[in-house]
């Protein structure tokens, strides 16, 4: 729906992905109480990121000014790591694309399994980073290493089509079956943008 000129500003439209996740339902929680119209993907609500066509159907049906992308394949069985890899990237390269051809700003989340389980950063009173120090040693998991992936895709597309991104890595966020991991359980968090 079109927003009339003569009406105040009205917060963004704010489409979010993986909004039925563990940290979906906060962030939806949050936005809909500052006043923003969220749109919310995910399988239950009949889109499927993995498929192109359903991402941008969701990007047509919600016209978003700013894109949260929380989706992740779920599940951390060693025996499937390539089809979590592939399935996220390929999720959030989905995600990426409808963003630039709506237009809109792209945020995503990453938890701290991009990095690896090294102590450099666990002691660290170090807040925002340079993009360079995200990669000392692999990831801890596929999704770790398919949200590095997303990452670098950010940095190309805001090189060419000049359009802002920002990358927040969060400390453990932990729910039910989650375990603790002991790096950042003073509950200190890294990010950039």
């Amino acid at each position: 729906k079109e927003r009339p000129m003569n009406q105040k500003q009205l917060p963004p439209r704010v489409l979010v992905t993986g909004a039925s996740s563990f940290l979906g339902q906060f962030v939806v929680h949050e936005l809909k109480t500052m006043g923003h119209e969220v749109f919310q993907v995910d399988r239950t609500n009949g889109f499927n990121l993995l498929l192109e066509t359903e991402t941008l159907t969701a990007f047509l049906a919600s016209r978003p000014e700013i894109v949260i992308h929380l989706a992740a394949s779920s599940g951390q069985n060693p025996s499937n790591q390539g089809t979590i890899f592939r399935d996220t990237l390929k999720m959030g390269m989905n995600v990426l694309d409808a963003t630039m051809l709506a237009g809109a700003k792209f945020m995503t989340v990453a938890s701290r399994s991009i990095y690896s389980k090294t102590p450099f950063l666990a002691k660290s009173n170090v807040k925002v980073i340079q993009e360079g120090l995200l990669h000392i040693g692999a990831a801890s998991d596929a999704v770790g290493e398919a949200r590095r992936a997303l990452l670098a895709a950010c940095s190309r597309y805001q090189a060419q089509y000049q359009r802002p991104y920002a990358f927040v890595v969060l400390p453990p966020l932990y729910g039910p079956g989650q375990p603790k991991w002991g790096a950042l359980e003073e509950g200190r968090g890294i990010g950039f943008m």
